[in-house]
């Protein structure tokens, strides 16, 4: 699976989530399309959650 990533997070606020996701993709977006000198969009679509359960 080198074509994504899983992450296990636990949000402080209901928004949380969303707000540090989006400084990921758009920093990491930032950093790859200097490094290859890439212009536009590079996620294909919104980030996928589901909450887990407690054990």
């Amino acid at each position: 699976m080198t074509n994504h990533t899983h992450l296990i997070l636990r949000p402080s606020d209901s928004d949380g989530l969303q707000k540090v996701l989006k400084r990921l993709h758009m920093r990491y977006a930032q950093y790859i399309n200097k490094k290859k000198g890439w212009k536009g969009h590079l996620w294909q679509g919104r980030f996928f959650s589901s909450a887990l359960g407690e054990t």
